[in-house]
C-alpha cells in the first residue's frame, strides 16, 4: 500500500510478515556514533531524534504509550535516508535492493514491520503534522501493533521504520 502527498513527498508502505522466526542539534544526519540513551532516542541525533521524541508526545497525547527506540531499526532508517540523498531517489525500493531484501538483511523477515518517508522538509515538527494527513502514517504512528521505531534522517530525506521487535 502507498501514499503519496505531493506537497513534500511522503511515501508510505507497510508490510506484515506472519512467518515462524526469529532534542537534539541540528545537523546533516540523524545517527552518532555510540550507544548511551538520550531522552529514549537511543542511538538517534538531531532531527532523527526530534522527530521521535515529537511521535512519542503525539502518542501520549493520544492515550498510547510511547514507543520505544530499536537500534536495528535506528540503523536501517539512517542506512535509507542517506542512500537515498547519496543516489538521488525517494522509494521505499532503492536501486540496488527492495525493500523486502533490506527487511530480511536487518533481521526484519519474520516481524511486523511498517516504513514512512519523508521528504522535502529540514523541520521535524512539519513532517509530524504531514505525516498525520496521511490515513497510513498517522495508523503507524497510533498503532498498537508496534512497539519500537527507528527514525533515520539525511539532508530532508526521512525514513521511519516502525516494528513490533522488541
Amino acid at each position: 500500500m502507498k501514499t503519496l502527498i505531493s506537497l513534500f513527498g511522503i511515501l508510505s508502505l507497510s508490510l506484515v510478515i506472519a512467518c515462524a522466526g526469529p532534542k537534539g542539534s541540528s545537523g546533516g544526519g540523524g545517527l552518532t556514533p555510540g550507544e548511551g540513551p538520550l531522552d529514549g532516542c537511543g542511538i538517534m541525533r538531531g532531527e532523527a531524534c526530534d522527530l521521535f521524541l515529537a511521535i512519542n508526545e503525539y502518542r501520549v497525547a493520544s492515550r498510547l504509550s510511547p514507543y520505544s527506540s530499536l537500534k536495528q531499526c535506528i540503523r536501517m532508517a539512517q542506512e535509507h535516508a542517506e542512500d537515498m540523498v547519496a543516489n538521488g531517489y525517494f522509494d521505499h525500493n532503492s536501486p540496488r535492493e527492495s525493500y523486502q531484501q533490506r527487511l530480511t538483511r536487518y533481521g526484519f523477515a519474520s516481524v511486523s514491520v511498517g516504513e514512512s518517508l519523508a521528504r522535502g522538509s529540514k523541520s521535524p515538527e512539519i513532517v509530524l503534522d504531514l505525516l498525520k494527513k496521511s490515513t497510513v502514517d498517522n495508523g503507524y504512528m497510533l498503532s498498537t501493533i508496534f512497539s519500537s521505531v527507528g527514525v533515520g534522517y539525511q539532508d530532508g530525506y526521512w525514513t521511519i521504520c516502525y516494528t513490533n521487535m522488541k
